[in-house]
């Protein structure tokens, strides 16, 4: 569901942070916490002035740091609102998705160069 986004943080982070993943421990992701998330193991804290400058030119949502409900395709959307989850659980359920996501991301191997190089 949220692999792209996932991809492009991943290559954002790989870019500028050198060393980044060696930062985050799965074990203790969590991407809905400040404190937890993926730019807070990197950064200190999701607000530390290094994660708002890098959060300043990588959209959060399209980076899968955060969950943008309306980023989901329509489908996705009209599941879930049809579901009958609440707004509050329907936000539950994205990010332990997309936490769940980065787990497996961050534990596939890491991309050489001329990969990057072939997905940019």
């Amino acid at each position: 569901m949220f692999e792209n986004q996932i991809a492009r943080g991943m290559a954002a982070l790989d870019a500028e942070v050198p060393g980044w993943r060696e930062r985050v421990r799965c074990d203790a992701l969590d991407v809905q916490s400040p404190y937890r998330c993926v730019l807070a193991q990197v950064f200190g804290s999701y607000g530390a002035p290094a994660a708002l400058s890098f959060r300043a030119r990588h959209d959060d949502s399209a980076c899968g740091f955060a969950v943008d409900f309306t980023m989901l395709d329509r489908r996705t959307r009209y599941r879930l609102t049809m579901g009958g989850l609440a707004t509050s659980q329907m936000r539950t359920e994205l990010y332990t998705r997309l936490t769940d996501e980065w787990r497996t991301a961050l534990l596939a191997p890491a991309p050489t160069r001329r990969e990057h190089a072939l997905a940019a």
